[in-house]
């Protein structure tokens, strides 16, 4: 049984390619397509019409969350067309939203594989590479990134995974007045939105905790939490102070973590390391 998102009348009307597309998805994905990315999910390229697309299968969840999916739950395929249709919506940047794929059994009772189609993003640069990679940090990316944080909770946006790899950028486009358009944002599936009118509504707390993902570096986080300071009209002495306690508290518990649960295969833990870059939406690995 399958289900596709939007419905399929939506996008017959827009790209009836795409529909045969997404019906056949589930049967041809292994054996086509140029792979990007393969581990826990698994990344393809294709062409449609012409067109570039990017297709994330999200690993295969087990028997109880399948059901979960289910009941309460909607797919991260789901999550994440919904959620790239909202940031476009608010202003911000990430590849085209197409579709969502989920694959049921049991009746529709069961999640199987889910996938999510987009556009591809041809931002050729991460904040790994420009922040956490080299020895000195470009930092006037460290304030344009600072920023753009900033203009993120401003309008409600809480990017759950705000880590250097999922932060894409083209130089060109730090032209732009808005920073709401100098960064691309990929692996969307975990976000949270405010809806009602009034946008600046996340706590400081919330937002020293989503800050704390993008880098290990604290000499990085520092240089960004004193631009995001200066974004919000805040203290930056004492914004930068608050944020540091955040960021040590929170390097501190993901070591304890790693300790209980990679206890023989991580002996060592320094600074919490980037993560692995897999470029939802990307042209290259």
């Amino acid at each position: 049984m399958l289900k596709i998102y939007p419905d399929t009348e939506t996008i017959r009307a827009q790209w009836p390619a795409l529909l045969q597309f997404c019906q056949e998805l589930h049967q041809q994905f292994d054996q086509s397509g140029t792979v990007l990315f393969d581990s826990r999910n698994t990344i393809r390229r294709y062409e449609l019409e012409g067109t570039p697309l990017i297709v994330k299968r999200y690993k295969r969840p087990n028997l109880l969350s399948g059901i979960g999916y289910g009941v309460q739950r909607n797919s991260k395929a789901h999550k994440a067309l919904r959620n790239g249709l909202e940031l476009i919506r608010r202003g911000f940047r990430t590849p085209c939203p197409y579709a969502a794929v989920e694959v049921w059994s049991q009746g529709g009772l069961r999640l199987g594989e889910c996938y999510y189609l987009c556009g591809e993003c041809t931002a050729p640069l991460d904040l790994a590479k420009t922040l956490n990679d080299p020895v000195t940090p470009d930092p006037e990316v460290a304030r344009r990134f600072a920023f753009y944080a900033a203009e993120l909770h401003k309008k409600g946006v809480m990017m759950v995974d705000l880590n250097s790899t999922n932060v894409l950028f083209d130089p060109k486009d730090f032209q732009e007045t808005d920073p709401a358009k100098w960064f691309q944002l990929i692996d969307i599936n975990r976000m949270s939105f405010l809806h009602d009118e009034k946008q600046d509504e996340f706590s400081l707390s919330q937002r020293l905790e989503n800050l704390t993902r993008f880098t290990g570096k604290l000499e990085v986080f520092r240089l960004v939490a004193r631009h995001y300071a200066e974004a919000y009209g805040l203290p930056i002495e004492e914004f930068e102070r608050q944020a540091v306690a955040r960021k040590l508290k929170h390097d501190k518990m993901w070591r304890m973590r790693k300790r209980i649960t990679h206890p023989i295969k991580n002996r060592h833990y320094g600074d919490p390391p980037q993560p692995s870059q897999h470029r939802e939406g990307a042209s290259k690995e």
